[in-house]
């Protein structure tokens, strides 16, 4: 009997059983992420992966956007000064540029510069629009942390909010208290035209060409630097924010740290009276949840 080959033997069914485990954690990781986004309630609703036609979607979206609505007023995001004991200020980012009205947000340095990422399946107004930011102020406890960002289309009041999909959500999962969200896995995000999404993807390809020695993310890494120069009031040393000009364009991305860091956010569109789509806002922080979450912590603690 050859004790190698039976040594051998076992070596090959462990590493294959291993490779088994590691695989179904992968997915298991790889499943949990997409159903990650939590509001109130948990989980979010499950991503499809085929689409219905656009009609068929917006007819369907009709019926079931009442399950969408945020857990909060975020209006208050930018209508208080105080939330939950917490101070905050609103500043402005800079312009953010939509020049087909197809709208994307995503974590930059993931999907970004992904062609094939999708984008809300409603559109905005075609144009340039400030990028408003609602900051949770540092108070000797925790540092500064950006709540909400806002992009406004018009002057009128939003009466209403649901969620910004793809259309390729599964309609028939939503559950209200729940959110699908996007996920960010940098800590960062972004808001972000699809016509725009595309030259970034372009310039990247043609950076990469003319620096193949070098690594995106230090090119990235030097604009947060000047960013935090140039403004560093609510930001932290090496810069939480900056308005990207991208290069040989007049196109401008927002991109900024994202709440907490990672984890599934989510975004909603803001309708006025007359129905008509007058802001897009991104909850990164649920204020009145997660405050009131850490007081309890903290005086339990105590």
């Amino acid at each position: 009997m050859n004790i190698g080959s039976i040594v051998n033997g076992v070596y090959n069914t462990v590493a294959f059983f291993s490779l088994l485990s590691v695989v179904w954690v992968c997915i298991k990781v790889v499943s949990d992420r997409f159903r990650r986004g939590k509001t109130v309630a948990g989980e979010a609703c499950v991503i499809k992966e085929t689409a219905t036609t656009a009609d068929d979607f917006m007819e369907e979206w009709e019926t079931m956007k009442y399950k969408t609505v945020p857990s909060m007023d975020i209006n208050e995001y930018f209508d208080k000064s105080e939330i939950m004991g917490k101070q905050l200020v609103v500043i402005d980012m800079g312009q953010c540029d939509l020049p087909s009205g197809k709208v994307l947000v995503c974590d930059p340095f993931t999907y970004l510069f992904n062609k094939d990422y999708r984008p809300f399946f409603l559109t905005a107004p075609v144009g340039s629009y400030s990028t408003e930011v609602c900051v949770v102020k540092a108070d000797g406890v925790d540092r500064d942390r950006y709540a909400a960002v806002r992009l406004r289309f018009s002057d009128k009041q939003p009466v209403a909010f649901y969620e910004a999909l793809a259309d390729d959500v599964d309609l028939s999962t939503l559950e209200q208290g729940y959110f699908i969200g996007f996920g960010v896995d940098s800590g960062m995000c972004c808001i972000c035209d699809e016509k725009v999404s595309q030259l970034a993807c372009d310039w990247l390809d043609k950076w990469k060409k003319e620096h193949p020695d070098e690594d995106e993310a230090d090119y990235f890494n030097e604009l947060f630097k000047e960013s935090y120069a140039k403004y560093p009031e609510y930001q932290s040393e090496g810069g939480d924010w900056l308005n990207w000009n991208i290069p040989g364009t007049d196109y401008h991305v927002p991109i900024l740290s994202s709440g907490f860091g990672d984890g599934s956010y989510p975004v909603f569109w803001g309708f006025d009276r007359n129905g008509d789509i007058c802001q897009l806002l991104i909850n990164l922080i649920n204020i009145r949840m997660e405050y009131e979450y850490y007081r309890k912590t903290v005086v339990v603690a105590i």
